[in-house]
Formats: structure tokens, C-alpha cells, sequence
């Protein structure tokens, strides 16, 4: 047999193994189902920062879902959306049944509309593949332009994807992109990024270790307006007792497990060995003045008698 021929016939089966094992790997990413990336007609526009925010009644309050659908009439891009979402989870409170093609339409519609925050549901839709196969590449290209447009969610998202800890994998694991979009979502305010963003650099991931950046990060989030406090009273007991990015300060240390209501006194108990009670009482006082002046009530708190 001609040697060159023979080479052949063995790397024609070889070619088609590789093929198919590089279908299966990107299996996932596409969908076979013609879906494509919708291209916005106007300019992007964040509707809600907050990612508690509640979509509906922060709007339309108590009004009936008959002045959204009224506004779904007049094409508003925001009742668009709403309407949307209303139709993914389905609202029996609104007499509205899930409908997966309808809400992803309407919200597919709202985000050619400028509304970005569309972005981040369509993300879920492909990326579960909810009513429609699941395309990973589109839901990725969804949360990757809405999060350049700002919204928080999104960045969030991304943020803990790079860094591995994600509900979902769709990106390979990468510290310093993780880095980056916990920085955007901390920029606007976000909590969790911030906290985030203290344990990366405390840690040197995604560059050398700065405990003075990780500190100035933590001492950051207890003024964030999205889920700030609730993150970094825990994060800022263990800075000041341990020293971390700044002198140990246990007075510091107790107010802020004294914040933490009932899950901290068991550090406080064990703080407590190590303070004088005049300190101690300095702390509480601390407690009842941070509570007072950020119109926060911890009832459980020692510190609560002084708010």
C-alpha cells in the first residue's frame, strides 16, 4: 500500500474524533436553535441600581398589572421589562400565568429598547435554558455588555464567575478579571464586592497582597448603600483584633461584633478576657453611636441602649 495513502486512512477517523470531541466540549454554547445576540436601537439605560430593589412596586406600587400592560401599549421600555419578568416567574397575585416565550420576546424587546437591566435575565435564560436551549456563548455575551453598561448585578455576576465561585462556570477561573468587575460593582456601592475585594487582596489574588488595601476596602462597605453593613461587621471585628492593614483595636473589635446582634457574643465573651470593663463599656457606647447615626436599630445589640 502506497505509505502516503496509508497515513491518510489513519488520520481521517483521528480528524473525525477531534471534531466530535470539540462539539461535545462546546455543546453547551450553542443552541442550533438560529437564537442571536439583539443589538440595542438606543442608548443603554440603567433602570435599578439596587439589586434589592423591588421592580414592580418601587414603580407602579399598588396599581393593577392593567396600568404596566397600559404602558406595554405606549411602549415604555421599563413596563416592557417589567412585563417580561412578570411573565417568566409568572405573578398570581397579578392573574398572570408563566409564559416563557412571551416574557423572553418582551424582554429581548425592553433590552433593543435601552433597558439594561434586561441583560442580566436574558443572561439567565440562556444560561439555564429556561423555555429555550441553552446557549452558553449568548448568555455570556449578555451579562458581559450589561455589566460593561453598569449594571450591578451583572458585574457581580462576572466577578464571581472569574473568580470560581459562581453558581454557574461558564469562564475560566481568573483573579485579576475577578479583581476588576468586583471593583466596578464596589464602585456603585455594592457590598459584597466590596468584602470581596478585602479578602483578594488580603490574600494576594489577582496581584501581591496589600493588607492596607484590603483594610481601606473593608472599612468601605459598612457605608455602601447596597447590603454594606451587612457584610462588613464581621470582616472589620476580625481586622481590628488581629491587626490587619491597621493597629489592633479591641474596643473596635467588640463594637462591631456587638452589631452583629446574637452571632456575635461569642466573640465577645472571648474579647471581653482581654478588655478592661471601662473599655468594654466604650464599646457598647461606640455601638449605640454607630446604630444612631446610621438610623439602624440592633435590638440585640448591647449597644442598643444607646442608639
Amino acid at each position: 500500500m502506497n505509505k502516503r495513502y496509508a497515513i491518510f486512512l489513519v488520520f481521517i477517523p483521528l480528524l473525525f474524533v477531534l471534531v466530535g470531541c470539540e462539539e461535545r466540549k462546546g455543546s453547551d454554547s450553542s443552541s442550533g436553535n438560529g437564537e442571536v445576540f439583539v443589538e440595542m436601537s438606543s442608548e443603554g439605560r440603567v433602570y435599578n441600581s439596587d439589586p434589592d430593589a423591588l421592580i414592580y412596586e418601587d414603580v407602579y406600587g399598588g396599581l393593577p398589572i392593567d396600568a404596566v400592560e397600559e404602558d406595554v401599549d405606549k411602549e415604555d421600555p421599563y413596563a416592557i421589562y417589567l412585563l417580561g419578568v412578570l411573565y417568566f416567574k409568572g405573578s398570581s397575585r397579578h392573574g398572570l400565568e408563566v409564559d416563557h416565550v412571551e416574557g423572553r420576546k418582551l424582554l429581548e424587546k425592553a433590552w433593543a429598547m435601552g433597558v439594561v437591566d434586561a441583560g442580566y435575565s436574558l443572561y439567565q435564560i440562556y444560561g439555564k435554558g429556561i423555555g429555550v436551549e441553552r446557549n452558553i456563548d449568548l448568555a455570556v455575551a449578555y451579562l458581559n455588555e450589561s455589566a460593561e453598561m453598569g449594571y450591578i448585578e451583572s458585574q457581580v455576576a462576572l466577578a464571581k464567575d472569574y473568580f470560581g465561585r459562581g453558581e454557574v462556570d461558564y469562564l475560566d477561573t481568573d483573579y485579576q478579571q475577578a479583581k476588576v468587575w468586583y471593583t466596578k460593582a464596589a464602585s456603585q456601592g455594592d457590598g459584597e464586592s466590596g468584602t470581596a475585594l478585602a479578602y483578594m487582596y488580603r490574600k494576594g489574588l489577582g496581584g501581591d497582597a496589600d493588607e492596607n488595601l484590603a483594610f481601606e476596602w473593608m472599612s468601605s462597605v459598612e457605608n455602601m448603600p447596597y447590603d454594606g453593613y451587612t457584610f462588613s461587621f464581621g470582616g472589620l471585628a476580625m481586622y481590628y483584633e488581629e491587626g490587619i492593614g491597621t493597629d489592633i483595636d479591641l474596643v473596635q473589635a467588640y463594637k462591631y461584633r456587638d452589631l452583629m446582634g446574637t452571632a456575635g457574643i461569642p466573640d465577645k465573651e472571648r474579647l471581653s478576657e482581654q478588655m478592661t470593663p471601662e473599655q468594654i463599656q466604650e464599646a457598647i457606647r461606640l455601638s449605640g453611636e454607630w446604630q444612631r447615626e446610621h438610623n439602624i436599630s440592633m435590638p440585640n445589640s448591647e449597644g442598643y441602649q444607646y442608639r
